[in-house]
């Protein structure tokens, strides 16, 4: 067998192996080959090595394995080799999280020398040297913070026999120390201390040692530290298994010492041993803690961060929680070195050969007879490998990095910068075009970019901040002038234009690439002028700044409107939107309660409060966000921002930006979406009316209301739904607790798709939001989703669903989908649970609906794989997902109250269901119009200057759907995210669009109900097809035809 030994690339550099000289000679003896990679900080030498008949060589692919001591630096694997290294993935620490994806992209077989165990004992481990070493530099950390004579750093000493006659010679006072532990940590710490001169006393005389004058200490088994929670006697065993029965008996010995060193292994759930404020305690007597163990954020609060030998020492304040300066009065001091054997390389070399020779040789050489390296194996052909596959969440994971301003901003300019050359060096490759080369390249042009931006536009909508907010502000023209940098160059066009005319054989994500990549450039301006070119140019990076420019007014005009709320409108809410109104107020350092414009307590109070005047007030509110004549009027921006899509869009070739847009939609043209919004209008206004009318003879009749203004339409359709249906959503929101209308959604697509979530460690961007492990039905890894749920400042309005990672395959490497599902429902009202309305769960199912979109997603180019699919085919899972929510054996199931667990009464359910079609008519016109509204602003083919023409033109647009009196000073558009910041300019069509789609959708699957699995297998196959396939070619695969408009009316009852 050939072994290699690596030189240690880690940094700081690490002077220890795995074999000295004499054990690599002993391995010559038996027959075996020795190959030593050159290295000038190995302890040994190089000549030493050659001395006894290693080879001396960098090229290390004929060694059978690879054997080094610390974490090998990616760019340093061998791919396909077997390694044996300290990898530490297995605990899942973030910054080794590269290190194992990079072994699984290099087929590396990783064999984790922790990890190597017989009989549950470790066969390889330094942890006697780290305990030698640690008590030795703990002693040297606590006689430096306490001014007395410095010892020597073990580092320099070299070797462990000169540690302990250092610490032999050295003046010690009445030095009192407590160890905890039994392993090999703990045996070398113990054997340091007495080489150094301390005296071992059992624990009980410990606490009780009076006026002791020499040094001493005592080590502690778990039975000392811990005790059972309910008083029983301590059983180790018992411990091992369910250590969340036991609490922490350790702080007499912290009152009684004056150095800790934890030698312990401790497990996940285990009692920490003190807390933040035992430790202020006047009793707790501890002034110096060496962290041998060094559990970061574990069991030992001081522990904050890791260490390094060459700054090995830092002091913790127990008051804040904080990291201070060594030698801070009132602070603890810390060791937390987490590579303590590197002091002594040579003595931790010999004794790791040692082992090697005696553990795992062996098991090289029978052919693993008792499996030892197969269970130790994480990485394996390229997977996880055994019972590591548990690290799938963990490989797989997204980090959410907590940047200031100046990191965003370094690793933005890098990206843009990355960017730049990446696109430099394809536009002047020489080498003949061809699909590989210029189209795959071009795709991940922006890798390195978008993984940043990414980050930082969600951020902007779910927890943004004023520097989130610059920022975005700031890099939107870069990041657009960077797209146009793309498009419009001439050269790249060219390399591309040339594999389009060759016309290569591809698969269909090939072709569909290749065809969506040439139609962007020509719809990017790349056949342009270059005058149009820079005149596009400077377009596209207004936009980029107008847009987001109106959808932080939106949030800020939102976030400041408020109006006190008066107790006795409080006392005649719901519980939980007067709770609501409380917490705004506290929010904004006010001791009264207030009314806001967030979207849970404004439908609260517009739905339930009987004060027209307080409704009116709030309403003209809402009606008038982004135009109010302040900072945050948006109206100047809605003639701008649609101004300049009509100009590039004609300087482009097209009349109007509908056009422009439509022409990559199922729709492909104004006309077509056009008609169809006058045909579903022409069919709903009947039924609008009737609705109307029915709300305002009820009004007359049973509220003494014989007009009704806008402001009245929520509360009176609510009190008429509650007469007619005896049905209100606080009637059922008890029915609906949030985590098992969330379980509900999960089981639908367990049942339909064999997913399996669970929840995670995984980061996450926000402590509001839980994280999921989603698997599919033979536990193979899918995709992180992340759900959160609640308002808070910082994040904008209604819900929807983003995609921080979308599945990929690059060089191999499958990157699996992160997708975040995001809404404003109301909070938990103390012991009470968060309770959602009816239609908050169908906001749930409908987000859920676009998550599994993104979740399912597979193939090999991120532009096409998810949600990358036409706008107006978007819509579909997520509204085909909302059918679920009234089925009667969904409801059945899961509807249940959420303190008896009582099922929803099946009269409720009924009218639950009857609320489907419960003024659908008016409904369906109010949506219709945002619709009508959207075409208005955006198939124009002449220019709009004037705010006062903005104004007549949305007064004209929705005259012919409008059933309710007009408003003077209300508006729509200037709050209408969804097309002037949201990405549904001439697209907002596309909810009605959706709808005919699902609701024919669904309709086969009550067709088919006998063969639901089949069905349902059909419609993951659209889903997870993305972008690649043409989507009326994808529904016509799943339906066996076009999609018809038929259940969609037959649905909202609009049908006759």
């Amino acid at each position: 067998m050939i072994f290699g030994l690596i030189r240690e690339g880690k940094t700081p550099p690490d002077k220890r192996a795995v074999l000295n000289p004499d054990q690599c000679a002993t391995l010559i003896a038996q027959g075996h080959s020795v190959y030593v990679e050159p290295s000038t900080i190995r302890c040994y030498p190089d000549g030493d090595y050659a001395a006894v008949g290693c080879t001396l060589t960098s090229n290390l692919e004929s060694c059978d394995v690879l054997l080094g001591v610390k974490e090998v630096p990616v760019d340093q694997l061998h791919p396909g080799a077997t390694h044996f290294f300290f990898s530490h993935t297995y605990k899942e620490q973030p910054y080794n999280r590269g290190l194992l994806k990079a072994c699984l992209q290099k087929n590396v077989r990783l064999i984790d020398w922790e990890l190597l165990k017989k009989d549950g004992q470790r066969l390889i481990g330094f942890g006697y040297y780290a305990g030698l070493v640690g008590a030795y530099e703990a002693l040297r950390g606590f006689a430096l913070q306490e001014g007395q004579p410095e010892l020597t750093p073990a580092a320099s000493l070299g070797w462990v026999n000169a540690l302990k006659s250092t610490l032999l010679a050295h003046p010690k006072g009445p030095w009192r120390i407590v160890l905890t532990g039994k392993g090999r940590v703990a045996h070398g710490a113990q054997e340091m201390l007495l080489a150094g001169g301390f005296q071992q006393v059992e624990p009980e005389e410990f606490l009780t040692l009076q006026n002791a004058h020499k040094p001493t200490f005592t080590v502690l088994d778990c039975e000392h530290y811990v005790a059972r929670k309910d008083g029983q006697v301590f059983d180790k065993k018992d411990f091992y298994a369910h250590p969340e029965a036991y609490q922490s008996s350790f702080f007499p010995y912290a009152c009684a010492a004056d150095l800790y060193l934890p030698c312990h292994y401790w497990a996940e759930n285990s009692p920490v041993f003190f807390t933040p404020t035992e430790a202020q305690d006047p009793a707790f007597s501890l002034k110096f803690i060496g962290d041998i163990s060094c559990d970061i954020a574990g069991p030992i609060p001081s522990t904050v961060r890791p260490s390094t030998m060459a700054e090995p020492f830092y002091a913790w304040d127990a008051t804040t929680g904080t990291e201070v300066a060594l030698g801070t009065p009132g602070s603890i001091g810390v060791l937390a070195v987490d590579n303590l054997p590197s002091a002594v390389p040579g003595d931790a070399t010999t004794g790791f050969g040692e082992q090697f020779l005696a553990g795992i040789l062996p098991a090289l050489l029978n052919g693993d007879q008792e499996g030892i390296l197969d269970r130790a194996t994480e990485t394996w052909k390229g997977a996880l490998h055994g019972r590591f596959t548990a690290l799938s969440s963990y490989v797989h994971a997204l980090d959410f990095p907590s940047w200031n301003q100046a990191q965003w901003e370094e690793a933005l300019d890098r990206g843009l910068a990355d960017a730049q050359d990446r696109l430099e060096r394809l536009a002047s490759l020489e080498d003949a075009p061809n699909f590989e080369n210029t189209l795959v390249a071009l795709e991940e042009l922006t890798d390195a970019l978008d993984g940043i931006t990414e980050r930082l536009f969600n951020y902007n909508s779910a927890c943004t901040t004023p520097e989130i907010q610059a920022l975005t502000k700031a890099f939107s023209p870069k990041l657009a002038a960077l797209s146009n940098d793309i498009r419009m160059n001439p050269a790249l066009f060219e390399r591309i234009k040339a594999v389009h005319d060759a016309a290569p054989k591809l698969d269909d994500a090939s072709r569909m690439l290749l065809e969506k990549t040439y139609k962007g450039f020509v719809r990017n301006g790349a056949l342009l002028s270059t005058e149009s070119q820079a005149r596009l140019r400077a377009i596209d990076e207004r936009l980029g700044q107008a847009t987001l420019e109106f959808s932080e007014h939106v949030l800020n005009d939102t976030e400041a409107w408020q109006h006190p709320a008066r107790e006795a409108d409080l006392s005649s809410l719901p519980e939980a939107v007067a709770h609501m109104a409380r917490e705004a107020g506290k929010a904004r350092g006010l001791d009264h309660a207030v009314f806001t414009l967030d979207a849970p307590l404004y439908l609260g109070v517009m739905t339930y409060s009987p004060s027209r005047e307080l409704r009116e007030t709030l309403w003209r509110a809402y009606a008038q966000r982004g135009a109010r004549g302040d900072a945050n009027d948006n109206r100047a921006l809605t003639v701008e921002i649609s101004e300049l899509r009509r100009e590039r869009a004609q300087l482009l070739g097209y009349e109007s930006h509908a056009a422009f847009v439509l022409e990559e939609r199922m729709a492909g043209h104004p006309e077509t979406v056009t008609a169809f919004l006058s045909d579903l209008a022409q069919k709903a206004q009947p039924a609008a009316q009737r609705d109307v009318q029915a709300l305002r003879d009820f009004g007359a009749k049973h509220l003494d209301m014989p007009e009704l203004a806008r402001w009245d339409a929520a509360y009176v359709s609510e009190k008429f739904k509650m007469a007619t249906l005896e049905f209100d959503d606080e009637m059922t929101k008890p029915y609906f607790p949030l985590d098992r209308v969330e379980s509900w959604a999960f089981a639908v697509a367990k049942r339909l798709y064999g997913l399996n979530f669970r929840p995670s460690h995984a980061p996450t961007y926000h402590r509001d939001a839980q994280v999921y492990d989603v698997t599919d039905a033979d536990g193979q890894w899918v995709a992180h989703l992340h759900a959160d749920w609640h308002p808070r400042k910082g994040k904008r309005n209604g819900a929807w669903m983003t995609s921080y990672r979308p599945a990929r395959v690059s060089h191999g490497w499958r990157d699996y989908p992160v997708i975040s599902m995001v809404g404003n429902f109301s909070p938990p009202v103390g012991d009470q649970p968060a309770l959602l309305t009816f239609n908050e769960v169908l906001t749930l199912f409908h987000e859920f609906g676009h998550a599994l979109h993104g979740l399912l997603g597979a193939g090999r180019f991120a532009s096409l794989t998810g949600t990358s699919v036409r706008w107006d085919f978007v819509e579909l899972p997520s509204q085909f997902m909302e059918n679920w929510c009234y089925q009667p054996s969904e409801l059945a199931t899961w509807a249940r109250h959420y303190q008896t667990g009582e099922a929803l009464p099946e009269d409720l359910l009924h009218r639950i269901q009857a609320s489907q079609t419960f003024l659908e008519g008016l409904a369906t016109v109010r949506q219709l119009g945002f619709g009508v509204l959207d075409m208005a602003w955006h198939h124009r083919k002449e220019a709009i200057q004037e705010v006062d023409a903005a104004a007549a033109l949305e007064r004209d647009a929705l005259a012919p759907v409008e059933v309710w009196p007009a408003v003077e000073g209300s508006w729509i558009s200037p709050a209408f995210s969804h097309i002037f910041a949201g990405g549904y300019s001439a697209g907002y069509y596309s909810y009605k669009w959706a709808e005919v789609l699902d609701a024919d959708a669904f309709e086969r699957f009550q067709e088919e109900a006998q063969n639901e699995a089949q069905v349902a297998s059909d419609f993951k196959a659209l889903l997870a097809a993305g972008g690649s396939v043409d989507p009326m070619a994808l529904y016509t695969r799943f339906r066996g035809r076009e999609p018809r408009p038929e259940a969609l009316l037959k649905r909202a009852g609009l049908h006759g």
